[in-house]
C-alpha cells in the first residue's frame, strides 16, 4: 500500500491544514516542521525552559500517529564537512 502525503511548510492552524489535505488534496498525511523556524535553537545559549513547539493537544493522538509526519529543521546539517558547524547542529538537535 502506498500513501501520498503533502509537505505543508509552516502551518499556522494544524486542524485546518490537516482537514484540507485529507479532504481536498486527497493526501493520506501531512509533513510539517517539528519546530517553527523562529524558534531555532542557538547551541551557545542555555536551553529555554518553555516549550519550543506547538501543543500536542491540537490534534487527537490517533491523528498525530497516523496523519502527521514531523520534519527536522532544514538548517540542521548533521553531516556537514565543517566540524564547528556540524557540532553546533548536533548540539541544537540534542
Amino acid at each position: 500500500r502506498i500513501e501520498i502525503g503533502t509537505d505543508c511548510g509552516v502551518v499556522p492552524c494544524m486542524n485546518e491544514v490537516l482537514e484540507r489535505a485529507l479532504d481536498q488534496w486527497h493526501a493520506g498525511f501531512i509533513v510539517v516542521p517539528l519546530v517553527h523556524p523562529r524558534n531555532r535553537r542557538d547551541p551557545r545559549r542555555p536551553r529555554p525552559t518553555e516549550p519550543f513547539t506547538r501543543s500536542d493537544l491540537v490534534l487527537h493522538s490517533a491523528q498525530w500517529s497516523a496523519q502527521v509526519v514531523g520534519k527536522v529543521s532544514e538548517w540542521l546539517q548533521l553531516d556537514s564537512d565543517c566540524d564547528d558547524f556540524r557540532r553546533q547542529c548536533e548540539l541544537a538537535f540534542h
